[in-house]
């Protein structure tokens, strides 16, 4: 139902959806100023190329896991690989920028020392990756990380930490619990078929039930889906300390010998 995004101003649906917000500042404010164009940049996980226009400036290369997230996507790729598993020699990129994948691969510390082993001595390594939110991806979500957890996996895989900076507090957790709760709810109340995984297809119900949610559906989305997760948007600057954080944004370069 599209009826309440189509209602909305632009300017209040891009700050409440805080999760893609935060993503969205910090590749387009931190990752693009500092790109050249003779870096040699590998997009790890690109899926369905988010940000491939704000680092097509450079020397562009992407993969992806067997194109299961994002199928739209099979053959456009530099090469399809495993993150723990990639083709090619040592010391090849510049830069690697992976954002949002971490929580969906079985051995993280594997695929940060792979990340690591692809970067030149002095190469960046751009990553982001969740702290709190619900399973997504089923099956394929293993891991969700706090900055202590990123430190070590960073560490251990010969990486110097530059930042490892949470996206949001506790305000923006509860901006995006507001978000989802209307169609997580109409969801469980109004299909059958509901469960977590990729491609799964739930059935409507055809019950008067189901038709009455509708609307308590379209309101609820404006109220819960936008306009809630707006002002927890700008109360969130209330959290100095941020321990419950959706996610993190890390810059980390390795070492030179």
């Amino acid at each position: 139902m599209r009826l309440p995004g189509m209602l909305t101003p632009s300017f209040v649906k891009e700050r409440a959806d805080p999760e893609r917000f935060g993503i969205d500042q910090f590749v387009f404010n931190e990752i693009k100023p500092a790109l050249k164009s003779t870096d040699l940049l590998l997009d790890a996980g690109a899926g369905s190329f988010r940000y491939k226009e704000q680092l097509e400036g450079t020397q562009y290369e992407s993969t992806d896991f067997e194109d299961i997230f994002h199928k739209e996507s099979k053959g456009r790729h530099t090469f399809t690989c495993s993150l723990d598993a990639i083709p090619g020699r040592d010391n090849r990129y510049d830069v690697v920028v992976n954002t949002q994948v971490l929580e969906h691969v079985e051995f993280p510390q594997k695929v940060v020392s792979e990340l690591a082993r692809v970067l030149r001595p002095g190469g960046t390594l751009y990553l982001t990756t969740p702290q709190i939110s619900p399973v997504h991806g089923a099956p394929y979500n293993f891991f969700f990380f706090t900055r202590f957890g990123l430190k070590s996996l960073f560490e251990n895989a010969g990486l110097e930490v530059i930042s490892i900076s949470p996206r949001g507090g506790v305000f923006w957790v509860l901006g995006k619990i507001f978000a989802t709760l209307p169609s997580y709810l109409y969801y469980q109340l109004a299909f059958t078929g509901f469960k977590k995984g990729i491609g799964f297809k739930p059935t409507f119900r055809y019950s008067p039930f189901s038709f009455v949610l509708i609307p308590f559906f379209i309101v609820s989305q404006f109220v819960f889906g936008y306009w809630l997760p707006f002002l927890c948007f700008y109360l969130d600057k209330l959290d100095s300390q941020k321990d419950y954080t959706l996610g993190y944004a890390c810059v980390a370069r390795k070492r030179v010998s």
